[in-house]
């Protein structure tokens, strides 16, 4: 990559933080000020704004005397207290929007640090949520808030949540308040992908670039995956995935000289896939050998699990469907390694499971690329018997994708850093891993325990600030 390019890449990324900055600010603004003057029509007023400054503080947000902000924390009314939290926590909500966050996202991330926690953010969302024009929230943002079950816009949440867990005592709501601030606080920005609730819906994507689910060859895709995962019968899984990777290869070919041709007015799209626990080292590997074998890009953010895949639109929808047969079929692998063993066997310890997954994801790697260059091989062949003038050269075709991918993730990420794979190794876990890499056959021309390129565990592509305060 040119200096000039990069310089020009990282200038648009520090271009979108800034601007995700001022729209946090303006979001954090407009509820200040309506809250403000609900404060000066009620008696105590000034009381309320102090202790709403003593939660701005502490969370480190805000500038403030930090040893008098706990002091008018602890010695507030639960109630008083309770009410002002809430209108904090709401804000401070309504501030993540502004930088990237979808409720999906903050949700799972309040639940992976405690289950209270999650409950407290998925009210606030709910609560934020009702409070919009619906005309200025994008459907997939509505889709995500209705998935959030079992909560309704409601006033005074906070008591009763922490009530359904304890008696409500002055300690045990501040211990909430405390822990929902903190986290919420040290909340880092991620790119922007979806219209934040109060965008303007002209400038929405309306379809275009967005992931082609209802793709006819994915659609077959879905369906031999489908099959893969439900059969008992290990020959028949290692034919449906081989005729569902081959499928993915060739319309990722077929479309790339499509759009060669074309305008070339189709951008790349970007999804976020949540990285689950436990062994999320091993999962984001096998996420990034599958995004790397579908033509896309993955980027790891690890502080909150997350994995960013950019690719144009087919390619990432394929590369998430066979990322999540994929998971499924080495989760089932690894259970039936492990289901008839002993309590305190060797194969139920953490060092075999990681290096299994970790081995597994090695080997589906090298498959997958395996076919690929057979079914790349096999497209150059059919070119070249076809008459000089009908021939679009493929390479060409493929490299001019994958530089309008790039250009994508060096605007979005701007400068990425690589953190090398931390691998575990169990003699016995990697090779029972390996081996059920190698029943999961993905290319039908390389017979099962044949060569194969050899890899490396991969350095993780990080996203920068991932882990910064906004």
């Amino acid at each position: 990559m040119g200096t000039k390019n990069k310089q020009r890449r990282q200038a648009k990324a520090k271009q979108r933080a800034e601007e995700a900055r001022r729209r946090a600010s303006r979001a954090s603004s407009a509820w200040g000020s309506a809250a403000s003057q609900s404060d000066r029509e009620r008696p105590g007023g000034e009381d309320v704004q102090a202790i709403r400054d003593a939660l701005w503080t502490v969370t480190g947000l805000r500038r403030g005397d930090g040893s008098a902000a706990w002091r008018a924390i602890y010695t507030a009314e639960p109630a008083v207290l309770g009410a002002q939290a809430e209108l904090v926590i709401e804000q401070i909500v309504a501030r993540l929007w502004g930088i990237g966050w979808q409720p999906a996202e903050l949700v799972r991330h309040a639940r992976r640090s405690e289950a209270r926690l999650g409950r407290v953010v998925a009210q606030a969302v709910v609560n934020d949520h009702t409070r919009r024009d619906r005309r200025t929230i994008h459907p997939l943002w509505v889709a995500q808030v209705d998935e959030i079950a079992g909560v309704s816009a409601r006033p005074g949440w906070l008591i009763d949540l922490v009530d359904s867990d304890t008696s409500v005592t002055a300690a045990s709501l501040t211990q909430a308040v405390m822990e929902s601030l903190r986290l919420l606080g040290h909340v880092g920005p991620l790119p922007t992908i979806l219209p934040p609730p109060g965008s303007d819906p002209d400038t929405w994507d309306r379809g275009d670039d967005a992931p082609a689910t209802d793709d006819p060859v994915l659609a077959k895709v879905r369906a031999l995956l489908a099959q893969a995962e439900s059969t008992t019968f290990e020959a028949e899984a290692e034919t449906f995935m081989a005729k569902a990777q081959e499928l993915i290869a060739r319309h990722a070919i077929d479309t790339a000289l499509l759009w060669s041709k074309s305008a070339r007015t189709t951008r790349p799209v970007t999804i976020r896939l949540p990285i689950d626990d436990p062994y999320i080292d091993q999962k984001s590997l096998l996420l990034h050998l599958v995004a790397e074998s579908s033509q896309c890009r993955a980027v790891l953010h690890p502080s909150y699990a997350l994995m960013s895949v950019v690719g144009f639109a087919a390619d990432v929808a394929a590369a998430e469907m066979l990322y999540t047969s994929l998971l499924v079929q080495s989760q089932a692998a690894m259970q039936a390694e492990v289901g008839n063993a002993p309590p305190g066997a060797r194969v139920r310890g953490r060092s075999f499971r990681s290096s299994f997954l970790q081995a597994y994801a090695h080997r589906v790697g090298t498959r997958l690329a395996d076919i690929n260059q057979t079914v790349q091989d096999a497209v150059e062949s059919e070119h070249a018997a076809l008459p000089a003038a009908e021939v679009t050269s493929l390479l060409p075709a493929l490299v001019a994708r994958e530089e309008a991918i790039d250009t994508e993730v060096g605007e979005l990420f701007g400068e990425l850093k690589k953190q090398p794979f931390k691998r575990t190794y169990d003699a016995l876990g990697w090779t029972r891993g390996d081996l059920a890499g190698e029943r999961a056959e993905l290319n039908p021309s390389v017979a099962p325990g044949g060569a194969s390129r050899a890899r490396t565990p991969q350095a993780a592509q990080l996203a920068p600030g991932a882990d910064t305060l906004f």
